[in-house]
C-alpha cells in the first residue's frame, strides 16, 4: 500500500520504504481515512470514602459515584476492577485496560483483596479458624432469627454459598480491633455477614490491596495515576497464580506478601506468620497517608480540596 502512493503521513504521500513513524504523534492515512491512534492506557487508584458509589449512579439517584470523582485529564472513559460497596472505603483501581480489568475481576485467576476490618471487641481464635474453614452465608437474606441470634447455616443449604475468609488479628485502635481480611472470591457484603455470622460485628471495613497494590500516599476522596512500578504490579497480579485456578508462582508469591497464607496445621500457621506479618507491615492504612515509595517519581495527587 505504501508503494502504491495510499499511505499519507501527516498529510504528505509517503511512498517510499522504510519510513518510521510515532502512533502517538504522527497523522497516518490510508485511502483518505486517517488510523485510530493507540488509545494510552490509564491506570487510577483512588481512596473510596464511605456513602460513595463505585459504579455510575442510576436514573434519579443522585448519590456521589467514583466516576464523578475522578475526572482524569485524557477524559478516558476509565471503568473499576472490581468494586466496594457504598459503606466501604478504601482502594478503588480504574483503568481503561480491558485485560486488567478482566485479570483483577475474573475468579480464574484468583487475585487476592486485603481488607482492615475494625471490630467491636477481639475476635477469639475459634471464630477466626471457623472463617478460614469458610462459612455459609445467603445473598441478600436475613442473617439473624426474629430474637436477634446469629442464624449459623449447617452443611450445604440450597442458595448458599460458603465464603473462606483469610482471617489474622492486626491490633488494636481506639475506636476497636484491627484484623486483616485476604480473600479472593467473596463481596464485601459477604465479607461482613460473614464475619457477623461467627460473631464480629463489623464497623468499619477498608480495602488496603488489590494483588500486591496497596493503598498508599491518599487520603479519603484523592485519586492519582499508578507509578511504573505500580502498573507492573498490576499487570502481573493475574498473572501470579495463572488462569483456571493453576498454581503458578504460588509459593514466590506467598513469600512476597500477594499470596493466600495457609490454614492447615497450627505449625503450617506458625511457619506462614513471619511472612504474613511482613505483609501486614508494608500496608500503608488511610489514616497513616503514607508517602508513595519513590518520591523522586511521586505521582501527583489530585481530588478532594485540591481538584
Amino acid at each position: 500500500m505504501i508503494e502504491q502512493g495510499r499511505v499519507k503521513v501527516n498529510g504528505r504521500k509517503a511512498d517510499r520504504l522504510p519510513i518510521f513513524v510515532d502512533r502517538e504523534q504522527d497523522s497516518i492515512e490510508v485511502d483518505g481515512r486517517p488510523l485510530l491512534r493507540a488509545e494510552r492506557h490509564i491506570y487510577v487508584m483512588m481512596n473510596k470514602p464511605t456513602r460513595m458509589l463505585t459504579l455510575p449512579a442510576g436514573p434519579g439517584d443522585d448519590r456521589p459515584s467514583v466516576a464523578q470523582a475522578v475526572r482524569h485529564p485524557s477524559k478516558a472513559r476509565l471503568l473499576p476492577a472490581g468494586g466496594l460497596d457504598f459503606d466501604t472505603t478504601g482502594l478503588v483501581l480504574l483503568t481503561n485496560d480491558g485485560a486488567v480489568i478482566n485479570a483483577v475481576t475474573h475468579p480464574r485467576y484468583g487475585v487476592e483483596r486485603l481488607y482492615e476490618a475494625t471490630v467491636r471487641g477481639r475476635a477469639d481464635s475459634a471464630a477466626l479458624e471457623k472463617l478460614r474453614k469458610g462459612v455459609y452465608v445467603f445473598p441478600g437474606q436475613k442473617q439473624e432469627d426474629e430474637d436477634g441470634s446469629v442464624r449459623m447455616a449447617k452443611g450445604r443449604p440450597e442458595g448458599a454459598r460458603k465464603v473462606k475468609l483469610d482471617v489474622e488479628q492486626g491490633g488494636s485502635g481506639p475506636d476497636g480491633s484491627m484484623l486483616l481480611v485476604r480473600v479472593t472470591m467473596a463481596r464485601d457484603d459477604e465479607i461482613r455477614t460473614a464475619l457477623h455470622l461467627c460473631g464480629i460485628v463489623v464497623k468499619r471495613l477498608t480495602c488496603v490491596g488489590i494483588g500486591g497494590l496497596r493503598l498508599r500516599g491518599l487520603a479519603l476522596g484523592q485519586w492519582r495515576e499508578l507509578d511504573r512500578d505500580e502498573q507492573r504490579t498490576i499487570k502481573a497480579a493475574g498473572k501470579a497464580k495463572g488462569p483456571r485456578g493453576t498454581k503458578g508462582n504460588r509459593s514466590a508469591s506467598r513469600a512476597g506478601g500477594t499470596g493466600r497464607g495457609t490454614s492447615g496445621s497450627q505449625s503450617s500457621s506458625r511457619q506462614a506468620a513471619p511472612a504474613r506479618s511482613a505483609a501486614a507491615a508494608d500496608i500503608a492504612t488511610p489514616t497513616q497517608r503514607a508517602a508513595p515509595a519513590r518520591p523522586a517519581r511521586r505521582p501527583r495527587v489530585i481530588g478532594g480540596d485540591d481538584q
